[in-house]
């Protein structure tokens, strides 16, 4: 069977526009719900205080499921078909959407939502016992000594919620939350955010995209910008590519891109959300080094996000371990590794290995607690 919207023809266009999305449109509403998973028109689940229900919400058929899909993923100038068949987006009120469809799931589609409630400030996470008060404390001298401090924990752990609180993407309703001795607030010009998806703006070039975010903050004069834009991208790799659309790159190149734009930027402090975990092995060593450099080159402080404890290891100051929902931090591990470093350099060595293993003991015992 050919996967794909045009199964609904026939079904008047009301029709269908009132269907896609009604199955789990109530559930999107309710702030109560962190995560919708659909693993079959038929097997809906949520996800509710962190514990899983199985829902009484089915849909028609695989084509149904397929429509809601579309549906979703078009409002923000995404697709997914056989040619593309799996999407991982953002959604505007900040949910995180996934989608895989045939042939790469061999049972029909599937799609997840993870939702982000309301949020908690900094006194909340305290007394919640999230972190103690000397672990907010000990956040803001990282930021400030410009430390590259690993975040890593389980699925719904709360890293992400943790980068949002420090963007001020997420309004702090008690508490406070500071950035370099200042209120956490979104457009934060001390603040730079790359996220997993590289966010390219598909009609503008690689040199364009580069620039992107120095515009919109106003940063340098026009020929200043494009010398910044130029020089970061050769730093990176893309030296010849500065006149291609996103269409004509790689994903890893399309990463390179984003970190170009990225550090362009010039924000003493750097939020990554798992930058690199969608990457292959391969393109994956090689942007860890290249992000190592660029620390080294401009001396940011970087708070990074991944589930990847070598990544977490091989290119950190510190390793922040968050545990399973209720999600607190549970361990703050240094890391005592030479610098300059390679991280294929380093996963040769045996003081590499052993802290791996403190550090994956640390995280299986916050996921069993």
């Amino acid at each position: 069977m050919r996967y794909s919207c045009t199964a609904l023809a026939g079904t008047p266009a009301w029709r269908i526009e009132r269907e896609r999305l009604l199955p789990i449109e109530p559930r999107t509403r309710d702030l109560s719900i962190s995560d919708i998973l659909v693993n079959g028109p038929h097997s809906v689940y949520i996800e509710r205080r962190g514990k899983l229900e199985l829902t009484d919400i089915r849909f028609r058929d695989n084509a149904h499921l397929l429509a809601v899909i579309d549906r979703i993923v078009s409002r923000v100038g995404r697709r997914v078909d056989e040619s593309s068949p799996m999407v991982d987006a953002r959604l505007p009120d900040g949910s995180r959407v996934n989608a895989v469809i045939p042939p790469l799931a061999l049972d029909g589609p599937v799609l997840s939502i993870r939702r982000f409630g309301t949020t908690l400030g900094p006194t909340d996470l305290v007394v919640n016992g999230a972190m103690t008060a000397e672990m907010l404390r000990f956040l803001a001298a990282c930021v400030v000594s410009r430390l590259n401090i690993l975040i890593s924990g389980g699925t719904g752990s709360g890293k992400t919620t943790l980068l949002n609180l420090l963007t001020g993407l997420l309004p702090v309703q008690t508490g406070t939350v500071k950035v370099l001795g200042k209120p956490a607030r979104e457009g934060n010009s001390d603040v730079a955010y790359m996220l997993a998806r590289d966010c390219l703006l598909p009609w503008r070039t690689t040199l364009g995209n580069a620039m992107y975010g120095m515009e919109a903050r106003g940063l340098l004069p026009g020929k200043e910008r494009e010398k910044k834009a130029h020089h970061l991208l050769e730093r990176v790799g893309l030296h010849g590519f500065a006149d291609q659309y996103p269409k004509a790159l790689s994903h890893g190149m399309r990463q390179r891109n984003a970190l170009a734009r990225t550090f362009c930027l010039d924000s003493p402090v750097l939020l990554m959300d798992e930058p690199f975990g969608a990457l292959d092995a391969q393109t994956k060593l090689q942007l860890e080094d290249l992000l190592l450099d660029l620390w080294r080159e401009h001396q940011k402080t970087v708070v990074f996000i991944t589930h990847d404890l070598g990544e977490a290891v091989a290119l950190s100051d510190r390793v922040m371990v968050m545990s399973a929902r209720p999600g607190r931090i549970v361990a703050d591990i240094k890391i005592d590794l030479p610098r300059p470093r390679s991280v294929r350099d380093l996963q040769k060595s045996h003081e590499f290995h052993e802290i791996y293993t403190e550090v994956w003991e640390v995280l299986e015992a916050g996921m069993k607690s």
